[in-house]
């Protein structure tokens, strides 16, 4: 199990997915990475003797991996103790309120793992998004046209999420001018392409944290949308071989200038 968005986000304490579900003892590998919420880098692998034992001596990316560095532990352990001491929880209950309130109930006693994410309540801030965007007419016509979407805003409210990711898909041909949009209005956002993704399913994935507040949510949506505008306008004009985006101008401009 790859508990990349995972480690210091969900479960108790931050201990990942499959503690959530309490199914430590029924998977037998763990992948922590000690980027994303612990902010540091390198990752941990939980497995058994035998898991272990295999790795340090047949995995040539293991062996020969340098060993981290003091200041790398130390970062990383810092992290772990802040979520061992509960330090992290009152974040965590902005972003994940139903998580820390119940106390993250395990898997056990449920038949259907869909079963025990039905019961689980949006993010905060990813629920602010959903509601917000699929609220506005331009966003709505942007579907219909397929200029963008974001797959799992379908049935939202009444579906059962545990992540803070959220996926954003526009035509691939202009996934770097969304990116450009983006950026040149103030919001960090960055291509996800091959071979992260297969070809031809470029994306751009939006992170929340807890510190995300509503009006930044707002503020996101409204981004988005002028996008949308912009290219339903361009479309509509029969013009999208010869127009480009105004963003779009602006960094072509610059790297001409380079």
């Amino acid at each position: 199990m790859d508990e990349a968005h995972g480690t210091g986000v969900l479960g108790p304490k931050g201990a990942g997915l499959v503690s959530a579900l309490g199914l430590e003892k029924e998977i037998a590998i763990r992948l922590h990475t000690c980027g994303k919420a612990m902010a540091s880098t390198g990752a941990v692998i939980l497995g058994n003797s035998t898991v272990r034992n295999s790795l340090m001596n047949f995995a040539r990316s293991v062996i020969y991996t340098t060993a981290p560095s003091f200041p790398l532990v130390a970062g990383i352990r810092a992290g772990y103790d802040l979520l061992k001491t509960g330090a992290t929880q009152k974040v965590s209950e902005h972003s994940f309120p139903s998580f820390s309130r119940r106390l993250y109930h395990p898997y056990r006693g449920h038949r259907r793992i869909t079963d025990w994410l039905a019961a689980r309540q949006h993010p905060a801030s990813r629920q602010a998004l959903l509601k917000n965007i699929t609220a506005r007419p331009v966003w709505n016509k942007a579907t219909e046209m397929g200029i963008l979407s974001i797959p799992v805003s379908e049935d939202w409210d009444s579906r059962g999420w545990l992540a803070h990711c959220v996926p954003l898909w526009t035509r691939q041909r202009y996934n770097y001018w969304l990116v450009f949009h983006l950026q040149l209005s103030g919001v960090s956002a960055f291509p996800i392409d091959y071979p992260t993704v297969p070809k031809g399913q470029s994306r751009i994935r939006l992170m929340f944290h807890g510190a995300n507040t509503e009006a930044e949510v707002e503020t996101l949506v409204s981004i988005i949308c002028d996008f949308a505008q912009e290219m339903i306008e361009i479309e509509e004009s029969g013009e999208v071989g010869q127009k480009v985006p105004k963003a779009a101008q602006q960094v072509y401009a610059l790297m001409a200038d380079v």
